[in-house]
């Protein structure tokens, strides 16, 4: 037991120095073989499935350490990952990325085909794409005359330079073209909210895009805009909420607890049952950590001005299948104790937490761990969505791709947004959208999985 204070702490393990008559090649397999060692006594220590580790005496230590922790992960596990850089994992946790200026979804347009196509899902203001007008739906086909493929996409899409875009725009079939310069920013992850008012229903709604309270200087900027946004939610007394995640792939636990708990009804109590290893499990029993076992809905009266769980009896969330982690946990924390109803396509399925671990200590290594530490359940010991959660009312907006205009988020014409407020508050008939060019002949978008394991769309829960 005393060995995971260490890790608590996460404190490093020493190895020999290295004496300066050493060969290069020598140097690099020990200072290799040292960090590889502090890899496989951190899972050792904290990995969920850290019974199916394999036996360090069977593994080369030598070998590259993203390779080397690859070979510790167990069948189970499509979460985990290895980052070289602990600076870039950090500014992806707290949505610091360098990007052209839009969020987009890859998609074929036939089976088996590389070729892609990139769909903006959402354009971020004051970009280049901003200001050339792209818009949420259109399409882009090449980047600098390039082809999107399934080899290329990162590359191209992480261009350093200005890039010529060629969009096509399906409301018309046109093409168009654009130059834009790569841009690093801090993603807000609030980009739109309302409220509605129809009669006597008064309607909340909110895109949230990443569970992040800020961008890593503690300032809480972005969760006090949350609680903000439920200030006046709370000042109009709405009686109907929608909170859209459907491109919201997770983010930190404390954001996913406050999201919760503003939301919860007043009675609610436990809002997530937490599962460790053994090692781990009988280390936070025992200490005081900055993990639990059981965490709890904050109380109403320590979210003053910002709780509307006394004034609903059910909340709508908008999903799709890039909601995952975080966005999926607080849709079972909240399930036991109010009607929620899911509107769009299958979630995700990801009910697993994961922690960041770093090499203190050494000050050569570079490498960070965000590995699975733990299985959430909530109150009614539920946790059976690894497939997803299904939608109660299936709405893909993938099914006009490249057949509608695809309004922006937060329009009371946008697809889905509409069929919520018309269909299943109001009762009323969809309000009337832009038309359709219902082209039988347009070709299907077939949209890519995210990789759990890739950088560009890692899977976060704290």
């Amino acid at each position: 037991m005393k060995r995971i204070f260490y890790w608590i702490a996460i404190a490093s393990v020493a190895s020999a120095v290295l004496t300066s008559c050493e060969s290069e090649h020598r140097e690099q397999e020990r200072a290799t073989h040292k960090i590889n060692t502090w890899i496989y006594q951190t899972m050792d220590d904290w990995y969920y499935w850290t019974d199916e580790l394999p036996s360090v005496s069977t593994l080369n230590t030598t070998i590259a350490p993203d390779v080397f922790f690859e070979k510790l992960l167990s069948p189970h596990d499509r979460f985990s990952w290895i980052s070289e850089s602990a600076q870039e994992n950090s500014n992806y946790l707290s949505g610091v990325e360098k990007n052209l200026g839009f969020k987009y979804l890859l998609g074929r347009v036939s089976a088996g085909n590389d070729t892609l196509l990139a769909l903006v899902l959402h354009v971020y203001p004051d970009t280049d794409a901003d200001a050339a007008h792209l818009q949420r739906g259109h399409l882009i086909r090449s980047i600098d005359g390039k082809y999107i493929t399934v080899s290329n996409y990162q590359q191209l899409f992480a261009a350093t330079d200005s890039v010529k875009l060629l969009v096509y725009k399906p409301e018309n079939r046109d093409l168009y073209s654009i130059k834009v310069m790569p841009k690093e920013m801090q993603i807000n992850p609030i980009y739109a909210y309302k409220i509605f008012q129809y009669d006597n229903q008064k309607i909340g709604y909110l895109f949230y895009d990443k569970f992040i309270p800020d961008n890593g200087d503690d300032s809480k900027i972005y969760e006090n805009d949350l609680k903000q946004v439920f200030s006046e939610f709370q000042s109009a007394q709405i009686n109907e909420l929608v909170v859209d995640l459907r491109y919201n792939t997770g983010g930190y636990f404390t954001q996913c607890l406050l999201l919760s708990s503003m939301i919860a009804p007043p009675a609610a109590d436990t809002a997530f049952v937490n599962e460790y290893n053994d090692l781990i499990t009988n280390y936070v029993a025992t200490h005081t950590t900055g993990l639990s076992l059981t965490d709890r809905f904050f109380k109403p009266n320590n979210l003053p001005n910002c709780y509307v769980g006394d004034l609903l009896h059910r909340v709508f969330f908008l999903v799709g299948t890039n909601t995952a982690s975080a966005s999926e946990a607080v849709i079972n924390a909240l399930k036991p104790y109010m009607d929620v109803i899911l509107i769009g396509d299958t979630t995700y399925g990801k009910n697993y937490g994961s922690v960041t671990l770093a090499d203190s200590e050494n000050k050569n290594n570079n490498w960070v761990l965000q590995p699975i530490v733990m299985k959430m359940y909530n109150s009614a010991m539920q946790s059976d969505y690894e497939n997803g959660f299904a939608p109660d009312v299936r709405i893909s907006e993938m099914d006009n791709v490249m057949k509608d205009i695809w309004e922006p988020l937060g329009s009371e014409n946008e697809l889905l947004l509409s069929r919520t407020l018309n269909e299943y508050i109001i009762g009323k008939s969809p309000a009337n959208r832009a038309p359709s060019n219902n082209k039988t002949d347009a070709p299907p978008f077939i949209p890519l999985p995210f990789s759990n394991r890739s950088q560009d769309y890692p899977l976060v829960i704290f």
